[in-house]
């Protein structure tokens, strides 16, 4: 089953790109794959397959069936209906009001959004058509699109758009998607304090470069 990418933070050589810069949800990443014969019959978090009796994810999985499920499976028949082998693996973020770093607070109702779409032998679904496709269903906010700027990165660290955490930007070159991801100071000083300079530098990739906090 596919799992997602590791999202690395912005690199120098992504500066000037287009991109389409998404509000990046603070919860635990979940996956769902389907085909046109079983409809969705695979399920797992980041690391891990799960089932709807599963004692930590098997609320995300039920929730999942009921709010997605038969929507996308209409959209696509709808707009891939030319390959019926094709596979597909949907990602959705796992998310409460008051959660952090990938931990919920205990009896927090939480939510799935679906923030990315992933088809065998094809790729990512590129930003564009991920929103014309799929933005009639919950994804998250597009924060922004235009050229990956210094400006625009400075914008996210401020928070100057009320983010929790930051933004997932995704571009295209060729016919591969390239992602990288932007966060703001308060979320990373939130890390620190809470997690210490270890936990931070782990999060960060290990670049001092990035140590705005």
């Amino acid at each position: 089953m596919k799992q997602y990418d590791k999202l690395y933070y912005y690199k120098p050589e992504l500066m000037g790109e287009q991109v389409w810069a998404f509000d990046k949800l603070d919860g635990q990443s979940m996956r769902f794959e389907a085909n046109f014969n079983r409809g969705f019959y695979k399920f797992g978090s980041r690391t891990q397959m799960v089932s709807s009796k599963d004692e930590q994810f098997g609320a995300a999985v039920d929730m999942f069936m009921e709010k997605y499920s038969e929507n996308l499976m209409y959209t696509f028949g709808r707009k891939y209906n030319q390959d019926r082998t094709a596979k597909f693996t949907v990602f959705c973020e796992y998310v409460g009001p008051n959660s952090f770093a990938g931990r919920h607070v205990p009896g927090e109702t939480k939510d799935l959004v679906l923030f990315d779409v992933w088809i065998y032998k094809k790729g990512w679904v590129k930003p564009q058509k991920f929103i014309d496709n799929f933005g009639h269903l919950d994804i998250p906010n597009l924060v922004y699109q235009g050229e990956l700027t210094d400006e625009f990165i400075l914008d996210i660290q401020e928070n100057k758009f009320k983010l929790k955490e930051g933004v997932i930007a995704k571009g295209v070159q060729g016919d591969d998607v390239f992602m990288c991801k932007v966060k703001t100071k308060k979320w990373l000083n939130k890390v620190r304090t809470k997690f210490g300079e270890r936990f931070l530098m782990e999060d960060l990739d290990n670049d001092k470069r990035l140590l705005i906090v």
